[in-house]
């Protein structure tokens, strides 16, 4: 019994040795027709696969820049039009509050700072950030406005909004706890 289980081992050991050289010999035969057609091309095929690729280099760059462009138009529209639903908003808010809108600006700059809406009533001032995907940064930098709006309008309460069309639960959370108002578009 045991002659016929060693037998049977060295069956099944040969039979993998066998596959192995099999194997071998054709990654080895890959290789070899690989290499060979590498050596059927010349400088000068390479010298247009290197062009070609330079070209679509080029192409890439031209999209990469364009994007960039049409990402720039989109976001200062976006801006402007959550701006302008928020002062609407905003003016309904102060009626029924009873305070009076003394003045509106967009892009204002405070303290070297850009606001994107900058709203002043008789009573309070609202600081307004406006993001399409506004993240829990935006909400540091949007406070750190509101205070140099508070040394500039001593007296006023400073109110800062943050604006967005996707607006995260993890970055509503936060900026409520912060006290800053979420306005979602």
């Amino acid at each position: 019994m045991a002659v016929a289980v060693r037998d049977r081992e060295e069956d099944v050991k040969r039979a993998v040795r066998e596959m192995l050289v099999r194997v071998q010999s054709g990654e080895a035969k890959l290789i070899a027709n690989v290499l060979a057609s590498l050596a059927d091309y010349t400088i000068d095929a390479f010298n247009k696969v290197f062009d070609r690729f330079s070209e679509v280099t080029e192409k890439l760059e031209e999209h990469g820049k364009r994007l960039s462009r049409i990402e720039l138009h989109l976001g200062a529209l976006t801006e402007s039009t959550y701006s302008k639903f928020i002062l609407d908003d905003l003016r309904r808010e102060l009626e029924s509050r009873g305070e009076k809108l003394l003045s509106w600006e967009r892009n204002a700059v405070v303290g070297g700072e850009e606001i994107d809406l900058l709203v002043e009533t008789d009573k309070t001032v609202y600081v307004v950030e406006v993001k399409v995907k506004p993240g829990i940064g935006d909400v540091g930098a949007l406070l750190a406005k509101s205070e140099l709006v508070a040394k500039l309008k001593p007296g006023k309460t400073v109110k800062p909004i943050l604006a967005g069309a996707l607006v995260g639960s993890e970055v509503r959370s936060y900026a409520t706890q912060k006290g800053v108002e979420v306005y979602s578009y």
